[in-house]
């Protein structure tokens, strides 16, 4: 185990266990609001630390104090009780008390409504919330049988849910695969984490030299078509299939199945099974003597310290359980991640209500992170309609275009503009157990820590995270990623690790890693011993150096076409706007002034207008910088800004050409501003002690990218709604000052690429929308900077 990994992963929720006493969840009202479970008196919530993230503010003038505002909740009828339903409640009620004491919803106070007399019925649940006056707005449902039940009816009442712990294609799209309806799963479906699976073992050749994956499934429907829509996905990146099994969850005894999926190559068992399934396949597993021979891997219902809890028993001769050293996906950040703020307040919170060891798993950080959740798509939508007519396709709009990350990146909430589960919300996480040392997972040396609790011994789950957030293959039928099962091939023998590797990112000769990002990517590098502007396939292929002058060239600017690149060049004595055709030929200077277009410390002084007919552009011929607009050949040149009094600087084209986003120091620090194509109407769109920069518009232009800093010397970048609001941080590496700049959207907005100085020195890095998966691209001792994507 990387020892690294680990640093941070202090159970602070260890230290206090032995004083915790067991609670349950007992009302049974119908329908009943969310409490504290057990009748326990309720622990001040200011006593917690203070909020650490924050929500969209509400409206200007928006008072909601003494409504109530409820969210209802449709239970799975197969869960356990002790093992989900209970840490839920838990969750929900610590969660809705500690929201309503820090401001509610914007005032109001929320709750949690459930209905435990039909516990069990789905369909009769949802019949008595449906018939309420006036409806819910949303509802949440915790299976993927519920979600294909009720699909029908919610359509036609117009009532979105959002779908906790289903992950079947069908929960999300409908028997046929194909229907958007109003059901939102809040994590990537089955299929979808078996594909992020396999892109982990591809990736990690020295841990699987010889990947061959067999399937040992529940005989649940979903269990089976799960690992059906995944296998062609895993064949086709150099994993061997050994073919799948079935058990039923009353088995005790799945020795032949096991034996017959080795038999045929396998190195890793995948399990689609939760409750005492793993485990089961852990034991039987350890007895045969392949512990530590043979990888188990499964889904996120499995990753839950439930599931660690039943398996505790079957220690292996090392000490440990035979399931540590599971794999699976974990959506959900787990107790042990304490470097994160949202993990921080929840398990302070479960320490003042006392909530047991046995309670503190996924079920109870997804009550807290759903309502969450629910505020902020809640207060979006008011802020977008009014508070006072939000309805169920208000909510549905949303959560089809939400971006947010609850509780500080407890989990991610993505649907892409419109897909029903929450692809980007997935990482590899490892199921271990706390040593003694109360710091890292039990081994050699580090016996595993039990704490007492209601007369019994437990062993302390911890679940050690692989990755960070990173998107899961599409493998819906119909999927960007799916293949069909006749592109299956079988295998009885190993796949070798040199074909596997193959697929791992390698490097280039450029410098960037293979398979990262796609199309293609100019920037400026001075790995030559001045700027030159460069261009590469998203690869890292095609490096080719575009200007050729022993002058300082920066700044590139594809035109909308992508045909052209505008740039900033001192090759006549200052610094000029120019443009050249996408290969290099025929550079022209554009402005022919004797005073600087841009400097060498403003290289992105320009933008062309989404039409390809103007270029914005900075110059300080006026005495201090201005924004000026020109022809795309260089004509007309005329002052936009007219503010002498202050600089003006960074000028970005809104997406529709009405607009252009601006940096300004006319408020003592540099806020972002935005006018009219023409100049007209000037205003101020951040209002920040630190300084905000660096506009551009997402291509559906519903969002903006800037940079932002606070008077430490370092850059962050964030991300905010067209509108202002919503302003999230996207990356966090304190270092030197210009730490993350210069962030610039994909063609399809799924990804930013921008440069950091987190190295020592300028590289290029990519990450999702949302901040995950932060890449390095280049690796060169020379200074790589300024990247944007060919249109």
């Amino acid at each position: 185990m990387n020892q690294r990994k680990l640093a941070n992963l202090i159970i602070l929720f260890a230290i206090t266990l032995s004083a915790c006493s067991p609670s349950s969840a007992t009302a049974t009202t119908s329908p009943v609001a969310a409490s504290a479970p057990g009748g326990q008196a309720a622990v001040p919530p200011t006593a917690a630390v203070p909020l650490p993230f924050a929500h969209t503010p509400c409206a200007k003038g928006v008072d909601l104090t003494g409504q109530t505002i409820s969210f209802y909740h449709i239970l799975d009828p197969h869960d356990q009780v002790d093992t989900v339903y209970n840490p839920l409640r838990a969750g929900y009620a610590d969660a809705a008390e500690y929201f309503n004491a820090h401001g509610g919803i914007c005032g109001a106070t929320l709750e949690h409504v459930f209905d435990e007399t039909h516990w069990g019925d789905a369909q009769a649940v949802y019949d008595i919330f449906s018939a309420l006056n006036p409806k819910p707005i949303v509802v949440t449902l915790y299976g993927s049988g519920d979600a294909v039940q009720l699909a029908g009816k919610l359509a036609a009442d117009q009532i979105p849910a959002l779908n906790i712990r289903g992950g079947s294609t069908a929960s999300a799209y409908g028997e046929d695969g194909k229907t958007l309806g109003w059901v939102f799963a809040t994590r990537p479906l089955y299929p979808d984490q078996v594909g992020a699976m396999c892109d982990y073992i591809v990736a990690n050749p020295d841990r699987f030299p010889h990947p061959v994956m067999g399937f040992l499934n529940f005989e649940d429907a979903w269990a089976q078509a799960a690992a059906k829509e995944a296998r062609p996905y895993c064949t086709s990146l150099g994993i061997g299939d050994a073919g799948a099994a079935t058990f039923s969850n009353d088995d005790t005894y799945i020795r032949p199945h096991v034996q017959n999926l080795i038999n045929a190559g396998a190195t890793i068992l995948y399990t689609n099974s939760h409750e005492n399934g793993p485990a089961l396949v852990a034991r039987t597993l350890l007895e045969m003597g392949l512990k530590g021979k043979v990888t188990l891997a499964t889904g996120n219902n499995a990753m839950d310290s439930y599931v660690a809890f039943s398996g505790e028993a079957d220690l292996g001769a090392d000490g440990l359980p035979a399931i540590s050293g599971m794999l699976g996906s974990m959506p959900v950040r787990s107790l042990a991640e304490t470097g994160n703020p949202g993990i921080q307040l929840i398990t302070a919170q479960a320490d003042l209500h006392q909530r047991p060891l046995t309670m503190r798993t996924d079920e109870y950080i997804m009550g807290w992170d759903t309502t969450d959740l629910l505020i902020e798509v809640y207060i979006q939508t008011g802020n977008r309609v009014g508070f006072d007519h939000i309805t169920g396709a208000d909510i549905k709009k949303t959560l089809e275009n939400i971006i947010y990350a609850p509780l500080g990146r407890v989990e991610q909430i993505d649907y892409q503009g419109g897909k029903r589960r929450a692809l980007a919300a997935d990482r590899i996480g490892e199921m271990e157990y706390l040593g003694k040392d109360g710091k890292t997972p039990a081994g050699a040396g580090n016996p595993p820590m039990d704490v007492s609790e209601g007369g019994q011994k437990h062993l302390v789950p911890m679940i050690v995270p692989l990755t960070d957030y990173q998107p899961a293959p599409d493998l819906r039928p119909g999927g960007a990623d799916f293949r069909p099962a006749s592109e299956i091939t079988p295998t009885s023998a190993p796949i070798t690790a040199a074909t596997s590797a193959t697929q791992t990112p390698v490097p280039t000769a450029s410098g960037v890693a293979l398979g990262v990002v796609k199309g293609r990517i100019a920037f400026q590098s001075d790995r030559n011993g001045n700027y030159e502007i460069y261009v590469m396939n998203g690869d890292g292929s095609g490096l080719t150096n575009l200007t050729n002058n022993p002058a300082d060239d920066i700044g590139p600017v594809w035109s909308p076409d992508g045909k052209k690149i505008a740039f900033v060049s001192n090759r006549d004595g200052n610094y000029e706007i120019y443009a050249m055709n996408a290969d290099g030929s025929n550079p022209t200077n554009l402005t022919n002034n004797p005073a600087n277009e841009g400097d060498g410390g403003s290289p992105e002084a320009l933008d062309w207008s989404p039409d390809g007919k103007k270029i914005a552009f900075q110059t300080d011929r006026d005495g201090n910088w201005e924004i000026y607009v020109m022809n795309a050949d260089g004509s007309a040149q005329t002052n936009l800004t007219k503010a002498p009094a202050s600089d003006d600087y960074f000028p970005k084209w809104s997406r529709d050409g009405k607009q252009i986003g601006f940096t300004t120091g006319r408020d003592g620090n540099d806020e972002i501003y935005l006018m009219n194509a023409d100049g007209s109407h000037q205003t101020r769109l951040t209002n920040n002690l630190g300084d905000d920069a660096f506009p551009r518009w997402s291509p559906d232009g519903k969002k903006i990218v800037f940079v932002s800093g606070h008077g430490d010397g370092n850059y962050e970048i964030y991300v905010m709604n067209a509108d202002g609001s919503n302003r999230t941080q996207l990356t966090d590496n304190p270092g030197p000052k210009d730490n993350n700049m210069d962030a610039r959207w994909s063609p399809d907005g799924t990804q930013i690429i921008f440069w950091s100085s987190r190295d020592g020195n300028a590289e290029l890095y990519v990450m999702n929308a949302d901040g995950s998966n932060q890449t390095r691209l280049t690796n060169n001792p020379a200074n790589d900077a300024m990247p944007m994507w060919q249109p």
